[in-house]
């Protein structure tokens, strides 16, 4: 069970981290897009992306 649990936690520090370095890159790429614009198109806030309920975190295991 300590194995088990120790496994877990080393997974949820991995997502941890990774959930970090998608919030980072995210910026980054906002940024960069930013300076694109469309001919005649309104400037509208960009909504952040939610995955549709149940949708899982779309890996596979």
């Amino acid at each position: 069970m300590d194995n088990i649990t120790q496994q877990n936690t080393s997974l949820v520090e991995e997502d941890s981290a990774a959930a970090a370095s998608l919030e980072d890159q995210e910026g980054k790429l906002t940024q960069a897009v930013s300076a694109f614009r469309l001919h005649n198109a309104p400037s509208r806030p960009v909504t952040p992306f939610s995955p549709a309920p149940g949708a899982g975190d779309g890996r596979q295991r």
